[in-house]
């Protein structure tokens, strides 16, 4: 089947050599964007069960769709899915960025006096996907999602299942410790990471692009995650002040960087988009720093790996991201 690249008119990469593409075509796209949207609105509104229903959808308005449209509507090509996915993240956080900081502006002139809460950013997030939706429409994009299926291989299945396995190593490595046992689970972690690492670099071409793409993000994310889950509150130095400068703005549900005179209060990454995302989730503040932002600050070094591989062989390229990890 057609590759990603090859459909867009560009040269064919690596990974069109092993992996077939299947491709979810539009009417359905855009049936799953307004199905999601539905389902972050009435989470947010109905709160209780409905919004522990509604995370998935919630996250993927907030991390990926808005993203997506935009790339889609801009014309963008990505050469391969991980691009997009970057491409999409990116572009998303930068949308909340921009509404939070219209909603945090123009809300209280009419009388609003929590701008950030709840309802007002679940109803603007869905209008934002839905405005992006119909310019899509109305300019004749096409909203096919490309899935990258790789050759299917026992050796490639069980290095994809054994990756997450190492997140849940490190999970509960990090839930034992905080318990007080004494256990060996985050060294066992550690050294299946290692060993991990070894075998898909010994594999060399014969495992697929997406492999790498997936070991990368599954490691950093159990790295990412054997920390911010120690202990049961926020730890560190830094991160204290910015979450303290989060907790701010979430107990008023507005930006204010007089109600904190400091530097940290000007970063929209830790005041605005946390309580937007605090604001629509049935979680704990604290877990937004400890679990949904690891989440996301994950996909670094695919980006990276994205970004190397368009000079580099995809094993030094994986190696160069292993560095930076």
């Amino acid at each position: 089947m057609t590759t990603w690249g090859t459909k867009c008119g560009q040269r064919p990469t690596q990974e069109s050599h092993d992996t077939s593409m299947a491709r979810i075509t539009n009417p359905i796209v855009y049936l799953m964007v307004a199905a999601a949207v539905l389902v972050e609105l009435v989470g947010a509104l109905l709160g209780d069960v409905w919004s522990w229903f509604a995370v998935p959808a919630t996250l993927l308005c907030v991390f990926l769709i808005p993203g997506y449209l935009l790339v889609r509507n801009l014309g963008i090509r990505p050469r391969r899915p991980a691009e997009m996915l970057v491409y999409s993240v990116g572009l998303s956080i930068a949308t909340m960025y921009a509404l939070g900081l219209t909603l945090n502006a123009a809300l209280p002139r009419v009388g609003l006096s929590e701008p950030l809460g709840a309802t007002n950013v679940a109803w603007a997030v869905s209008a934002v996907i839905l405005a992006l939706l119909l310019l899509a429409w109305r300019r004749g994009r096409e909203l096919a999602i490309v899935v990258p299926l790789a050759r299917v291989t026992p050796g490639a299945t069980a290095l994809a299942v054994f990756a997450v396995v190492t997140v849940g190593l490190s999970v509960m490595g990090a839930v034992a410790l905080n318990n007080g046992a004494e256990t060996a689970i985050p060294l066992v972690a550690m050294a299946a990471m290692a060993v991990y690492v070894s075998v898909l670099l010994g594999m060399k071409h014969r495992a697929p692009q997406g492999l790498y793409t997936f070991a990368l993000y599954c490691l950093c994310l159990g790295l990412l995650l054997a920390v911010s889950l120690r202990g049961w509150e926020i730890s560190g130095h830094d991160v204290l002040t910015e979450f303290y400068v989060f907790k701010l703005t979430l107990a008023n549900h507005l930006w204010n960087v007089a109600n904190f005179q400091d530097a940290y209060s000007a970063c929209l990454s830790i005041t605005i988009l946390p309580t937007m995302v605090s604001s629509l989730l049935p979680i704990p503040p604290e877990y937004v720093y400890r679990v949904v932002f690891q989440l996301v600050i994950a996909l670094m070094p695919v980006a990276l790996f994205v970004f190397a591989g368009n000079f580099l062989k995809r094993q030094f390229a994986f190696l160069a991201v292993l560095f930076f990890m």
